[in-house]
């Protein structure tokens, strides 16, 4: 699982597939540099804004999905690694903003309409509210 966080006992986490903007939106939010790249999978840890005057951190977990030049069974590790994370602290979210990539959202729900199939960004809206945890969607 992943490494640290702080302890704060109040977290705001942003999540969803690789390379939709959550580092870009962190770093928006905190005024921080954090790195963020133009290719999936440059967030493979969290990354923690502890906001000590508040008492709450600001979390942009890894992306999760195509990750280009990172084999299935890392991508894999990290999804799974998303998941625990979350549900080891869903006590102290208390928030999950799921990020969209407004202009492929569409496409992707297009390519995953088979009864079967469950996109997963709605896969993790309802993971996140199954966990007790407010799902916001922020579409960039």
């Amino acid at each position: 699982m992943f490494g640290t966080r702080p302890g704060r006992d109040a977290e705001v986490v942003l999540l969803g597939r690789s390379n939709v903007g959550k580092s870009t939106l962190m770093r928006e939010v905190t005024g921080h540099d954090f790195e963020a790249g133009r290719r999936p999978g440059v967030t493979s840890e969290p990354n923690h804004y502890d906001w000590t005057s508040q008492s709450f951190v600001v979390t942009d977990l890894p992306g999760f999905g195509f990750m280009e030049g990172v084999p299935e069974e890392v991508r894999e590790r990290i999804k799974t690694d998303v998941v625990r994370y979350v549900e080891e602290y869903a006590d102290k979210i208390l928030v999950g903003v799921l990020v969209l990539d407004g202009n492929a959202a569409v496409d992707i729900i297009d390519r995953h309409s088979g009864p079967d199939e469950v996109p997963h960004a709605v896969e993790l809206f309802y993971f996140l509210r199954d966990v007790g945890i407010p799902p916001v969607v922020a579409v960039n």
